[in-house]
């Protein structure tokens, strides 16, 4: 028999000392897992500016709501009170018809919030099928997909909002499809084909 098997013949276990955690110290040891959306939630809560944004949001959404019927005042009643400045009657005054400004901007925000929202789902669906149908047949398809963005990207955005406000009628409908199709125009301009 040579030195080295006689020297691991004679190894027991008290020569050797455990690095770590023990095996019953393990269970402590190991952090408990977190899903995909508890994460999310625990990072956006750690962004202080993401927080106060959706606060902000929060807060403009609920007087957008309920400014406008809560109010004694109507968006479109001349009051007869003309150009008055801010007052405890009327927090930001008349305009030169006589409406309360206060009521007239909370409404307006009602709008604003409605286009922007109806924008955003209308996008996310455009956009998820003109992706996936580019990205799913690959091959012809995509290469015609990606000539008529070229072709749209030559074409300024305010141009085609421009020209579609001018054509169509007024009213809150035709807003949002010029602004949409202004917007479908933008993102598809600004695709970047891989070759």
């Amino acid at each position: 028999m040579t030195k080295q098997h006689e020297t691991i013949d004679n190894l027991t276990p008290e020569m050797f000392t455990v690095v770590g955690p023990r095996l019953e110290e393990s269970d402590k040891m190991t952090k408990k897992s977190v899903s995909f959306w508890k994460e999310v939630f625990l990072r956006f809560k750690q962004n202080k500016l993401a927080v106060s944004g959706v606060i902000i949001l929060f807060i403009i959404a609920l007087f957008a709501a309920l400014v406008p019927e809560l109010s004694q005042y109507s968006y479109r009643d001349q009051l007869g009170i003309y150009n008055q400045a801010p007052s405890k009657d009327h927090w930001f005054g008349t305009d030169d018809l006589g409406r309360d400004v206060f009521v007239r901007v909370w409404y307006g925000a009602r709008i604003s919030l409605f286009i922007g929202i109806t924008a955003a789902i209308i996008d996310l669906i455009i956009g998820v099928l003109w992706g996936s149908i580019s990205g799913l047949i690959g091959g012809r398809v995509d290469d015609i997909m990606m000539r008529f963005v070229d072709i749209l990207s030559a074409i300024p955005y305010l141009l085609v909002v421009i020209i579609l406000l001018v054509v169509m009628e007024q009213g809150l409908l035709p807003m949002i499809i010029a602004l949409q199709v202004g917007s479908i125009w933008r993102e598809l301009s600004a695709v970047k084909c891989c070759p």
